[in-house]
Formats: C-alpha cells, sequence, structure tokens
C-alpha cells in the first residue's frame, strides 16, 4: 500500500499502525502529484490518502489514480469530513472516506476491504 499525506507524523503513525496489522507499506508521498507518480512506478493495491495538500489535492489525485490505475483501491483518510467531501471523494472513484479521528481498527479493516475488494496479492 502507498500513504499519501502532507504531515510525515501523519505518515509515520499510519505506517505503523498498517505494519502493525502486517499490510506492507511500499512508499509515502508528501503530496498528490508525487502519491500519482508513485502508483505508477509501484503498483499498489491500495492508496491511503489524504484530501488537503499543496500541489494536487487528494481529490484530483484520487480521480486521476482510478482513471489510470482502475485496479487500484483509493481511501481516502480526511480531517475535513463533510458530507459535501464524502460525495466528492465518491464521485471521484474513491473505495472509501474515513475521518483522521477514527480509530486504527477501522482504518486497517477498511483498508483490507479495499485490498479484497481489488483482489489484493500484493502491498
Amino acid at each position: 500500500m502507498l500513504l499519501v499525506d502532507d504531515a510525515a507524523a501523519i505518515r509515520n503513525a499510519l505506517r505503523g499502525v498498517l505494519e502493525d496489522a502486517g499490510i506492507e507499506v511500499v512508499g509515502e508521498a508528501p503530496d498528490g502529484v508525487q502519491g500519482v507518480a508513485m502508483v505508477g512506478s509501484l503498483r499498489p493495491d491500495v492508496v491511503l490518502m489524504d484530501l488537503r495538500m499543496p500541489s494536487t489535492n487528494g481529490f484530483q489525485a484520487t480521480e486521476q489514480i482510478v482513471h489510470e490505475h482502475p485496479a487500484v483501491r483509493v481511501v481516502v483518510l480526511s480531517a475535513y469530513e463533510t458530507e459535501e467531501s464524502a460525495e466528492a471523494v465518491r464521485a471521484a472513484g474513491a473505495f472509501a472516506f474515513l475521518p483522521k479521528h477514527c480509530g486504527a481498527d477501522r482504518i486497517r479493516d477498511t483498508v483490507v476491504a479495499a485490498w479484497r475488494s481489488g483482489g489484493g496479492g500484493g502491498a
């Protein structure tokens, strides 16, 4: 899986949660532009994406990833949890939208569900 968030501390915390659950994190990106590029090179099964980032935001990056790599599942994790954001994320093709304050178990379970929905067999 690939982590895309502009906050290094958030990426580190998420990496710990996911790796503790046995999920392989193949890379980290600080913004949507690098996230999209890394999906192309690393081919993760799942991307955990923040919404508010410099350059390309999570909406744009999600839409581009889903369009260019339809087998990749994107789970959006954001502190900006409005119904409008959730609807926009789903319209962009995301598998799920989670609030950043949700528990580690919910993040892990959603990532696993996304991986399974794509027939996951890798990262």
